[in-house]
């Protein structure tokens, strides 16, 4: 009695059926159930009905090309899936780079916001000491801005060089409010314009030209640059003086009395 080893055989075309319905006839089918092969008798005995197995190298054939087929799906499913996988780390990926850029953004934003906060209490610290050093010193305050009126009399250069000692300059003068405040304490006094760097442009100490639009006028006929009566010579007018009729140019030899002024919140 000769022994020999038999697989149940299951119809290709049931297979087909079973696993892929729209299988076509180049399709390859990853099953070798209905391939028999005795390895001691070398005979077939079992072949699917109505076909020819031919040789067992015939059929040893079939199923090795059939595995291999077989393998290339399985290599090409596996690619397939380490792609999905790929792409889904890269959808990951973005996601985590937008989360952190809005993360970012909101705490540059918190930031900035903060620094703002930080600077504004700063300048307001700033502003507080020196309004508190002003009072110290007998600075008289009108309209936020801060005055210091001289008790004795000094030419234009030595009057703001005492304005820039007292931690200010000569005063700017802007508007009529301003003036009436200032020639409220005394009738003319030294204010911070010249035209000492070019004749006939007159500046403010802090370089802004002036214009009777913005700030107060010119007296009457003035500026005129007088030059002096025949034997009393002077180098021109290039220093402002202000007076109840308006801005008026004088020498800058003269000695008056001068205002300074300052704006602890610029």
């Amino acid at each position: 009695m000769s022994s020999h080893h038999k697989k149940e055989h299951i119809p290709k075309h049931d297979f087909v059926e079973n696993h892929n319905a729209a299988a076509g006839p180049d399709d390859v089918i990853c099953d070798t159930r209905d391939i028999d092969i005795s390895l001691e008798s070398g005979n077939n005995e079992s072949v699917p009905s109505g076909s020819d197995p031919g040789s067992p190298m015939e059929v040893a054939s079939r199923a090795e090309t059939n595995a291999g087929a077989c393998a290339k799906l399985s290599y090409t499913s596996l690619l397939h899936g380490v792609a999905v996988l790929m792409l889904a780390a890269a959808v990951a990926m973005a996601v985590l780079y937008v989360l952190k850029d809005q993360s970012y953004r909101q705490t540059h934003n918190l930031l900035e916001e903060q620094l703002q906060i930080i600077d504004g209490l700063s300048k307001e610290v700033t502003a507080l000491h020196c309004e508190m050093k002003k009072m110290e010193d007998g600075w008289t305050n009108f309209s936020g801005k801060w005055y210091h009126f001289s008790l004795d009399s000094k030419n234009w250069t030595e009057s703001r060089d005492n304005c820039i000692t007292r931690g200010g300059d000569l005063a700017i003068i802007e508007n009529e409010e301003e003036k009436g405040f200032v020639l409220a304490q005394g009738a003319q006094w030294w204010v911070g314009l010249t035209d000492s760097e070019e004749e006939g442009t007159w500046l403010w100490v802090d370089n802004t030209p002036h214009t009777d639009e913005r700030f107060t006028p010119w007296a009457y006929k003035q500026p005129d640059n007088w030059s002096g009566a025949a034997g009393d010579p002077v180098n021109g007018e290039d220093c402002g003086l202000l007076q109840s009729s308006g801005l008026n140019d004088v020498t800058c030899f003269k000695k008056f009395k001068s205002i300074c002024g300052w704006n602890c919140r610029v």
